[in-house]
């Protein structure tokens, strides 16, 4: 979960209200956050707080000392609202669209930026840029002080010589195309790949085609937001996203978040965003409604409540609640998008309750439990495999790209891929239990000889038909490495195993044919067949594929695939 870090004195400040470290501690348990860390420099007291994923109200001191300060009673839920009249307009080319197609836009009007609120804002885009925006890949946040420009803006992308401006905290203008040699070595060079493959530059230009920003990379110099106490500034907030909700959620929570600062508290200014011939004025900034049942609360969180006592819990949570019959018409702010079901309004009701206060029982019994008949084949099939010497070997799900391709005999065909992996051995879902025992074998060669090694595990290949779009196999895989290949013993351990399984399978019996592939030397490998379809394989392993995992000894491997044998099959 992600952690912010607060100075003591400044949450207090924003609670209403001080504390003990005992006390605040027991305070956050009880809102469900946590204390992780409490450390002291130059007489100051910081707080390192550990925050839920889903509350991006949270990530500043402004957020969590409101949130607190509204479970102890010291804060009222602030009446957020949005000026009917847009503060200007921005549109949108088509050219963006295959590069980072939405931005949503809000304005903070007469903005006091102390050192306290420029540390927030700062703190905030970092927080959102790692966590929703995912290192800004889906959504990347720019903040403007626009005294000094007028809109209309425009989101347009140029080609990347053409688009000239002085980046932030720079003093030279460059262009879009030396971003690269410019910010090498800086921190910000990290974000330049996001660009990479785009033939145009996305920015954000003001009326006179001024560059603001050239997202999601960074601002320009000529809007730079600085520290000015006792002057009011008009900060323009634009954010630009490939995911369209998550970037509505940033630009609520952040203009939310920071809209107190105002010179009218808790209210904002829209933008109207014309794009692709309609137009949209955004914050929405809108209090949205749901209704929930007073008995499904009671009955749910396990304590009789009343309409009137579970309006008093969601007051605690910053929600504004009526009782309308046997129901209860719940008034949700801008800022809380992490309620989407009753559920999530439950959830604060029983927060609000105490969940200390609620009684401890045990849940109720409806039947006896037990593992699915694949599981319990598998556990026998485990035993059965040991009972013929073979150790047991459990190998990660991932393997690399290059050894799925050649351990498999179809070639790694539907194979499901990691997105983005962080090492080059994780980068497939296996389709074949294969590799995971040669590098076992291959690990262990200066051991005793035999290596006799088996898995019961799954694979996974892509399936139209599953609503994840992928589907597991439970296979069975043995594999011999010794002075000599034992192909013989092998082939013996597949013969007990569908001995074994044929009280499974209605007495059926498999079949061994000749095969040719790859993986397997000529003239010493078999295809298995049960029913007519094939369902695994025999062999004494490839001398090539043998160099790739550094195994000097011959190897004989049998794989088959459990859940083709017993497919249809009892229950």
């Amino acid at each position: 979960m992600p952690t912010i870090s607060v100075n003591r004195e400044r949450l207090f400040r924003e609670i209403g209200q001080s504390y003990t470290e005992k006390a605040f501690y027991d305070l956050a348990f009880q809102f469900g956050v946590e204390l992780d860390d409490v450390s002291v420099s130059d007489g100051e007291t910081t707080y390192k707080i550990e925050v839920p994923a889903n509350r991006t109200d949270l990530l500043t001191v402004e957020g969590i000392g409101l949130s607190l300060g509204q479970f102890v009673g010291t804060r009222a839920p602030p009446q957020y609202k949005r000026d009917e009249n847009p503060f200007c307009s921005v549109h949108v080319s088509d050219r963006v669209e295959k590069i980072r197609p939405f931005i949503v836009c809000g304005v903070l009007e007469g903005v006091e930026v102390t050192e306290d609120v420029f540390s927030s804002l700062i703190d905030m885009q970092e927080k959102i840029h790692d966590g929703i925006g995912r290192n800004r890949s889906l959504v990347s946040i720019g903040v403007h002080d626009v005294s000094s420009v007028e809109g209309p803006f425009y989101y347009d992308a140029l080609p990347f010589d053409k688009v000239e401006f002085v980046p932030l905290e720079c003093t030279e203008k460059i262009k879009a195309c030396q971003m690269g040699e410019v910010f090498s070595g800086k921190k910000i060079s990290k974000y330049l790949p996001l660009l990479d493959g785009a033939d145009l530059c996305p920015v954000v230009l003001d009326r006179n085609g001024e560059v603001l920003s050239v997202p999601p990379i960074i601002n320009g110099e000529r809007t730079k937001v600085v520290v000015a106490p006792q002057t009011r500034k008009t900060l323009f907030v634009e954010i630009t996203a490939t995911d369209l909700t998550r970037a509505e959620i940033a630009l609520d929570v952040f203009i939310g978040t920071f809209s107190k600062y105002c010179s009218t508290p808790f209210a904002c200014k829209g933008v109207t965003v014309h794009r692709r011939g309609a137009q949209t004025v955004t914050p929405s900034f809108v209090w949205r409604e749901k209704r929930v049942a007073v008995d499904y609360l009671s009955r749910r969180i396990g304590v009789s409540l009343s309409g009137e006592g579970a309006v008093s819990c969601l007051s605690k949570m910053g929600l504004v609640g009526a009782v309308e019959g046997g129901d209860i018409a719940v008034l949700i702010p801008p800022t809380r998008r992490d309620i989407i079901h009753p559920c999530d309004i439950l959830e604060d009701v029983a927060i609000g309750y105490g969940l200390g206060n609620i009684e401890k029982k045990t849940a109720p019994i409806h039947g006896p439990g037990e593992a699915l008949f694949e599981e319990r084949v598998k556990r026998k099939v485990r035993e059965e495999m040991a009972f013929c010497g073979f150790v047991e070997a459990i190998t990660h799900v991932l393997c690399s790209k290059s050894e799925n391709a050649l351990c498999d005999e179809d070639g790694a065909a539907g194979v499901v891929s990691v997105l983005n992996p962080k090492t080059v051995d994780f980068q497939q879902v296996r389709t074949t239990l294969l590799p995971g025992l040669l590098k076992t074998i291959s690990k262990n060669l200066k051991g005793q000889k035999p290596i006799k090694v088996f898995e019961v595990s799954d694979v996974v290949h892509r399936d139209e038909d599953s609503d994840s779009g992928a589907s597991n196999e439970l296979r069975v895989c043995v594999a011999y490495c010794g002075n000599t290949s034992s192909f013989e013993t092998v082939h013996g351990v597949v013969d007990r195993l569908f001995e074994f399984l044929r009280p499974l399978t209605d007495g059926a019996a498999h079949v061994v044919r000749p095969q040719s592939t790859r993986r397997y030397l000529c003239g010493r490998q078999a295809a298995i067949e049960f029913n007519g379809e094939k369902v695994g394989s025999v062999g004494t392993i490839h001398p090539s594929l043998l160099e790739e995992f550094r195994i000097s000894y011959p190897v004989s491997v049998a794989e088959v695939s459990l859940t083709k044998v017993l497919s249809g099959r009892q229950r």
